[in-house]
């Protein structure tokens, strides 16, 4: 686990985090301190700390959270073209899972609409377990049929979609359709993925309930 303290970030003086510049200054930093922890904590879990952060802006969500998850994006291989060429971060592959801890309302409200606006998901919660999220807020959007297997996931921890297909026989899905679904999740940084053979292995970010968010978009 790689712990990002947003409030460190900005210093004893400062507990709102305001402005792309600002953002794009703590950017390299958070970088660094990945890679340079990388090598360390094979788990991939970076989890970016808000506590003591009495409020962002959208601006600077976009510039370090939002950046460091596109990062994440183009290693899982979700990232579109389009979306590399107009960040104004460059992003860099990292084999990295993002999650958002000790973020008071107006924090997840902001990150919540950044996330939304893009059409992708974060998960946000307080206490961390052995690497897991103890329950977590769905922060952004997601299709309701990908919540529900996310869902399914965090009760299980581990999944395969063969497993899904067996014990979910009431929902008449196919292990091809689990599989799709797990994947998407997998891009979505939303599950890790373990791989051996050709058989892949799912793991949950989280050690609990999983919900909606308050202020979650649906699409």
């Amino acid at each position: 686990m790689i712990l990002i303290s947003v409030k460190q970030l900005l210093g004893t003086s400062l507990s709102f985090g305001a402005g792309a510049s600002l953002g794009q200054s703590h950017y390299p930093t958070i970088l660094d301190k990945i890679r340079q922890e990388q090598t360390t904590n094979s788990d991939g879990l970076v989890v970016f700390d808000y506590t003591n952060v009495e409020d962002v802006t959208a601006s600077y969500v976009k510039a370090t959270l939002l950046a460091l998850h596109r990062c994440g994006r183009l290693a899982a291989g979700s990232l579109s073209a389009e979306e590399a060429l107009t960040s104004h971060n460059h992003p860099v592959s990292l084999e990295i899972f993002v999650v958002v801890t000790g973020a008071n309302d107006d924090v997840k409200a902001c990150i919540n609409d950044v996330f939304a606006a893009n059409s992708l998901a974060v998960l946000a919660g307080n206490a961390l377990v052995n690497g897991c999220l103890q329950s977590a807020e769905l922060l952004g959007v997601i299709e309701s049929k990908a919540f529900q297997t996310l869902q399914l996931a965090a009760k299980l921890e581990e999944v395969t979609a063969a497993l899904l297909s067996q014990t979910q026989v009431t929902e008449n899905i196919t292990i091809t359709a689990w599989n799709n679904r797990l994947a998407d999740l997998h891009r979505q940084l939303l599950l890790r993925r373990q791989t051996n053979g050709r058989q892949h292995t799912y793991h949950s970010l989280v050690k609990g309930n999983i919900y909606h968010g308050k202020i979650l978009s649906s699409k």
